[in-house]
């Protein structure tokens, strides 16, 4: 093919760009992160960025102490199951943990706010019952936030809490 104007040139740079973000799709990770996903069989949250205001990454770097390509959490999406949305916890290039969510994730970020009581939090696994009386956060918490509404989760002992903010 022969390209006979720069304004074809562009044009035809223009579609090839278009034609690569349609492929990549409704994707919101990195390639390692995506692979990690594959693995424990979920896919991309349909429509993220797809909301007004300003949405923080569906994953985040870092998430524990240390250095920051040490841990990692993002979201995901399985389709079909009764709470549909999973935070996928990484921790030296493998999956540690998942939690099941059923309301539609937020942007993910780090809650550095003081010490906070583990008795405000409720366990994942059952939401019935409240973290214990005598222990605070160590390190920050893991924030998933959209307009104005809360997640925190927090990893303690062999087991993640939550705590709902609005």
């Amino acid at each position: 093919m022969k390209v006979r104007s720069p304004g074809m040139l562009i044009l035809v740079a223009i579609l090839l760009t278009t034609s690569r973000a349609v492929l990549a799709g409704d994707d919101q990770l990195p390639q390692k992160l995506r692979e990690l996903r594959t693995q424990v069989g979920c896919g991309p949250v349909s429509g993220f960025y797809d909301r007004p205001g300003m949405v923080e990454p569906p994953y985040l770097y870092g998430y524990l102490p240390g250095g920051k390509e040490e841990s990692a959490a993002f979201w995901c999406h399985r389709e079909g199951a009764e709470k549909p949305f999973v935070l996928v916890l990484v921790e030296k290039g493998r999956v540690t943990s998942t939690i099941a969510w059923q309301n539609y994730p937020g942007g993910l970020s780090l809650d550095d706010s003081a010490p906070l009581r583990l008795s405000d939090f409720r366990y994942v696994d059952k939401p019935e019952q409240r973290g214990p009386v005598d222990a605070k956060t160590t390190h920050p918490s893991l924030r998933s936030e959209y307009d104005g509404v809360i997640t925190l989760f927090y990893h303690h002992g062999d087991r993640w809490l939550y705590r709902l903010l609005d």
